[in-house]
């Protein structure tokens, strides 16, 4: 397996909507940081690429995750906020990978 560079990574930020300005300027930090793609997913535009096949918010969810394929999910937690959001997401995640091995797999799948 080759080893990966920031450049390589794909990261995506889960926050709440609350705090959207505190991902947007994490994401630049990390971009000035030599990573090339850092997902937020109220940045993902709605419907207005063809390619964009999803409704509903997991849908969009899932579509991320299966398109973007991202290498490092961070979720960040902010005292003062609703979380409802972030559990979900990682309750998706954990619902569609299940083991770790699974999720080990997904991961390395395409770095071979």
């Amino acid at each position: 397996m080759r080893k990966l560079h920031r450049g390589d990574v794909t990261l995506m930020l889960l926050g709440s909507s609350e705090k959207l300005d505190y991902r947007k300027r994490l994401r630049r930090k990390l971009l000035r940081m030599g990573y090339h793609e850092i997902i937020i997913m109220e940045s993902v535009k709605e419907k207005s690429r063809k390619d964009l096949e999803y409704g509903s918010l997991d849908e969009k969810f899932a579509w991320i995750i299966r398109e973007k394929r991202p290498k490092l999910i961070i979720a960040i937690f902010h005292k003062e906020t609703k979380d409802n959001g972030i559990i979900f997401e990682i309750g998706w995640l954990c619902g569609k990978f299940g083991s770790r091995r699974n999720f080990d797999y997904y991961l390395r799948k395409d770095m071979t």
